[in-house]
């Protein structure tokens, strides 16, 4: 609850410095809902001179600006357009960065990658103690990279076939 008279304030605070051209485009309804809900003892005021895109107010009161520009203060529909397909972009750039952060292909090439770094560290470092030690450090390497292999439940089966079919 504290959270939303704090979104409403900035909003307000927002809509306050921006002036009488933009309050009054916004319905009375929409303006006395932020007087009521807002928190009236911390209402900032900001630079009139400072750019929207600058000021320091919580993400979910950017997207009420966003929502009132839409709404209310956009001149035609073709404003509206291209603000919608800025939010589009917006949104795809960081579904875009999401996935590369957090796609699991990714995430286990990375992993290999510094498994194999690791691993060449100890081996550079078993050369210089004797030869036959790195190569088996670098056996060892090989192992953690080598994917496990199990025979699905109908191979195992025939298998079990074939055994009995021999004795």
């Amino acid at each position: 609850m504290e959270n939303e008279k704090k979104i409403y304030s900035e909003v307000l605070g927002v809509l306050l410095t921006l002036g009488n051209d933009y309050c009054e485009k916004v319905p009375s309804k929409v303006f006395s809902f932020l007087e009521d809900n807002c928190d009236h003892e911390n209402i900032p005021e900001y630079d009139k001179n400072t750019r929207i895109e600058d000021l320091n107010i919580s993400e979910e009161a950017r997207m009420f600006l966003v929502m009132l520009k839409i709404k209310y203060w956009c001149k035609d529909e073709k404003e509206r357009e291209e603000v919608r397909n800025l939010l589009k972009d917006n949104e795809m750039l960081y579904n875009k960065e999401i996935r590369e952060k957090y796609n699991p292909d990714n995430i286990f090439k990375k992993d290999i990658n510094e498994n194999s770094n690791e691993n060449n560290r100890e081996t550079n470092k078993d050369n210089s103690n004797s030869n036959s030690n790195s190569n088996i450090n670098s056996n060892n390497t090989n192992d953690k990279l080598i994917k496990e292999e199990k025979e699905s439940w109908f191979k195992r089966f025939i298998n079990n076939i074939k055994h009995l079919f021999k004795k």
